[in-house]
């Protein structure tokens, strides 16, 4: 899987968009059952400025980060609210990248991990954080009981990486070596 940036500060919404775009992953939340658009003016990083350490060094980029804000909003964002997530996780496969949606309004997502499934469910693995668990990668709990576990999270969206044939890189270093 060769995921992209679409530039160094792009937002997980633009991460998907910009991968599905080039034929990378499929955002397949829109075709589960249940899924709703979210609308939202993305502004949390130029309101909350003081709390990005790059913003905060260099106030020349609030007004750039503006405009990527400006052109995240206009993205057609769907999630499965979090009422629906326990019929949406019959749709989800291992590999599946799963981002939590947030019920602040200044943003679409607050975390980030992948789906694996074990026996009929699907679990949601993930990075923790310092004040967490301590920082270490962990199989949590089933999808449903990780969003209905906080008040802030309000559902998932789902962004599914495409096979894809081996890159011209990949095939130089292997056949060399074999």
């Amino acid at each position: 899987m060769y995921w992209q940036l679409p530039e160094p500060d792009a937002s997980l919404e633009e991460v998907f968009h910009d991968n599905q775009r080039r034929g990378y992953a499929t955002n397949i939340t829109s075709r589960i059952p249940g899924a709703q658009r979210l609308q939202r003016e993305i502004r949390e990083m130029t309101v909350q400025w003081k709390n990005y350490r790059y913003l905060r060094s260099d106030t020349s980029l609030i007004e750039p980060m503006g405009r990527i804000e400006a052109r995240v909003s206009k993205l057609p964002v769907y999630h499965i609210p979090k009422d629906q997530v326990r019929d949406a996780e019959k749709y989800l496969q291992n590999g599946d990248v799963c981002a939590i949606t947030t019920t602040h309004h200044s943003g679409y997502t607050s975390h980030v991990g992948l789906i694996i499934r074990i026996k009929d469910r699907a679990y949601f693995t993930h990075a923790t954080s310092e004040r967490d668990k301590g920082r270490m990668a962990i199989i949590d709990r089933p999808i449903t009981d990780y969003v209905n576990g906080r008040s802030k999270h309000a559902g998932i969206i789902i962004c599914r990486p495409n096979d894809l044939p081996p890159s011209a890189a990949w095939k130089n270093t292997y056949v060399r070596k074999n």
